[in-house]
């Protein structure tokens, strides 16, 4: 199944590109843009996919032996 994080990105497509956004750091939100939140998601979603691959690796060679 594809991560959560990649759902996302359509829900604030439709927004114009100067509506202030805020980012979940800790345990507050920080101000940011549109293109910085949209990289921040691009991102999760490349670090997670690469890290189901790794662990997909790990499993088949678990699985072997």
């Amino acid at each position: 199944p594809r991560p959560v994080v990649s759902l996302s990105p359509p829900a604030h497509q439709p927004l114009p590109d100067e509506t202030v956004m805020y980012e979940g750091v800790g345990r507050m939100f920080v101000k940011t843009t549109k293109q910085e939140v949209r990289e921040a998601l691009t991102q999760k979603v490349e670090s997670s996919e690469a890290k189901v691959a790794q662990l997909e690796v790990r499993g088949g060679r678990t699985r072997r032996g």
